[in-house]
């Protein structure tokens, strides 16, 4: 039985924190100490505490007891508060209603700690370290990899100006304690909830403890690249890739919750249903069909690439192409579409009729558009995942539209996503079994907001949109891909003709240098 579910769950673990923190404040010898204190974070430590105490492996992370307490003795804390503590504790399990056994294994945990909390002993030693050692190993690797991620932060140029423009102050003094003491034990919890432990931190305590980031301005790209760079230190200390997989996928299901600084009425983003695909077979049990139309798309970088058409991409943040020049999306878009038309003339026999079809010949040879392109065969969309190698996280995106079409799209009254089957241009389209999403472009010259950061376009036009990551690991890649190759899904299938063949002997060339 999980830790939390020895007390009664979450809920039980609410009520006997606020129980405690209850009759400590009301209590006129124990109540000084806690004066000036966050009691918010206490709350968070004492949950944390008590899971551990009930055999959790790695939660309670934060410096040792008897740093934790040193402010407290320097108080006039004594052996006689510690001892009351103690009584409180236990008093509040038993009155709510906790099996005697773990109470008293509960009270075995505090009494062997008093030693610590009181600086007689230092460190979580004994039997508050009961967890196993890959528990204690996977504590110190998230301490080394905390340094190590600061160290990759500084270096990264965006990263260091955005910090270190927070409050003046260098990024040495904005990560000194006790903010680098509460860096690790985030990292920790990160990890922690990634291999299903129980966590003290809850969504909304994510969120409250970034909400000074959020207020400088931190967005969803710096989330991005922070993410990148912790997984980055984790692989260098040496976490497994499923594990820095699954590690990856929690640190981004947690990004609303940050971004909206832990407000549950905050919806601006999107939760994005995550999971792990490490093998074909993974994979192939996470995209099986539950009726209805799914439809997938390829990334290479899980984390770089939004869901962001090529028109966006052209004239978004990172571009050195201003959108003022045109005053809309839409004024750029028939700009972009009127050139193509004129020139295009000299070249195919039979030319669209239609808008949307001269926007998917565009898209289907580089114009930048409104559309994204998605295939309805699952093994497509892992091959392009899979493809470049680019060793990062790659990942495959699932969708289920609500609103199909195979004729014209009326943009005039277009206002959420739909998908369009255009017809057989290309045998590659063929091939492929594309197909293409087709959005409303943005108001004016308002910012183009991906697809999975935009919950009213998701409400709107889908059922349900999910991600699929493929972990960072160059054998994982290779065995993959060389799976669907024997499955058929090959250059010479995606690529009709020498493009592909000229494809597929790269691809088999670098598969055979990996595998020597």
């Amino acid at each position: 039985m999980k830790p939390l579910d020895m007390i009664g769950g979450s809920a039980a673990l609410e009520t006997i924190v606020d129980a405690f923190y209850h009759q400590v404040i009301g209590d006129e010898e124990l109540a000084p100490f806690f004066t000036d204190t966050d009691m918010r974070r206490m709350r968070a430590k004492q949950k944390g505490f008590l899971l551990m105490a009930l055999g959790s492996p790695v939660l309670y992370t934060g410096r040792d007891l008897d740093e934790a307490h040193a402010r407290l003795r320097a108080q006039g804390m004594g052996p006689h508060h510690v001892e009351k503590v103690i009584g409180l504790v236990i008093n509040i399990l038993e009155g709510a209603g906790v099996p005697v056994q773990i109470v008293d294994h509960v009270r075995t945990v505090l009494e062997a700690s008093k030693r610590s909390v009181l600086g007689l002993e230092s460190g979580m030693k004994g039997s508050l370290a009961a967890a196993d050692q890959d528990a204690s190993d996977l504590r110190e690797s998230c301490q080394k990899a905390t340094g190590v991620f600061l160290g990759r932060v500084r270096l990264d140029p965006e990263l260091k100006a955005f910090f270190s423009s927070r409050d003046g102050s260098d990024l040495s003094a904005l990560f000194a304690p006790p903010r680098s003491s509460s860096l690790q034990t985030m990292i920790l919890e990160i990890v922690a909830r990634a291999r299903g432990d129980e966590t003290a931190y809850t969504e909304a305590d994510y969120g409250k403890q970034h909400a000074w980031l959020v207020d400088g301005g931190l967005n969803t790209l710096l989330y991005n690249r922070t993410i990148d760079h912790l997984i980055a230190a984790l692989a260098e200390v040496g976490l497994k890739p499923d594990l820095l997989a699954r590690v990856g996928a929690t640190a981004r299901a947690l990004r609303s919750n940050m971004l909206a600084k832990g407000d549950p009425t905050v919806s601006d983003l999107v939760r994005v249903e995550e999971s792990v695909a490490s093998s074909l077979e993974e994979y192939l049990r996470l995209t099986e069909k539950k009726g209805g139309l799914t439809l997938y798309r390829g990334h290479a970088d899980a984390h770089r690439w939004p869901l962001t058409p090529g028109l966006g991409r052209l004239a978004g943040p990172n571009s050195a192409l201003s959108l003022g020049r045109f005053g809309s999306w839409h004024e750029l878009e028939d700009y972009i579409l009127t050139r193509f038309q004129r020139h295009a003339a000299q070249y195919p026999p039979n030319l669209p009729g239609t808008k949307i079809d001269w926007l998917v010949l565009g898209q289907h040879h580089g114009l930048p558009t409104r559309l994204l392109d998605w295939t309805e065969n699952p093994l497509v969309a892992l091959y392009f995942a899979l493809e470049q190698n680019l060793q990062t996280e790659s990942s495959v995106w699932v969708m289920e539209p609500r609103y199909v079409y195979s004729i014209d799209i009326d943009f005039e009254k277009i206002n959420h996503i739909e998908v369009y089957f255009p017809k057989a241009i290309d045998q590659r389209i063929v091939s492929q079994r594309g197909c293409f999403s087709v959005q409303p472009l943005p108001n004016g010259c308002s910012p183009f907001v991906p697809i999975d950061e935009n919950q009213e376009l998701i409400n709107e036009g889908l059922s349900r949109l999910s991600r699929i990551v493929i972990p960072n690991c160059r054998q994982t890649t290779a065995r993959m891909m060389a799976q669907i190759n024997r499955l058929g899904i090959d250059g010479n299938f995606i690529y009709p003709g020498l493009d592909g063949l000229g494809r597929q002997i790269t691809t088999d060339i670098l598969a055979d240098v990996i595998r020597m």
